[in-house]
């Protein structure tokens, strides 16, 4: 795995539930794995908006896949945020 997430071949890595979930527990550390419901809402697991957009950062980051504006209230669950990126 080379820098920023990208295989020698550039191509972004695929984005897995666990890895989303690894995300989260970066941006809010009390949240135990027994909530991440991966088709249940961001905010109904706790997040708010400036947790959701650390998450779709760190995805961005990782991944090299970037989230317009326009898509950011689509991905409101961890489901909609691999199946978007693993799409790109």
């Amino acid at each position: 795995m080379g820098v920023g997430g990208f295989n020698q071949e550039q191509q972004p890595m695929k984005l897995s539930n666990e890895k989303v979930c690894e995300m989260i527990k970066q941006t809010r550390s009390e949240l135990s794995d027994e909530e991440f419901d991966v088709n249940a809402s961001l905010r109904g697991i706790g997040l708010d908006s400036l947790d959701i957009m650390a998450v779709l950062y760190l995805v961005q980051e990782q991944t090299g896949v970037e989230v317009p504006d326009e898509e950011i209230n689509n991905l409101d669950t961890i489901a909609k945020i691999v199946e978007y990126v693993n799409s790109r």
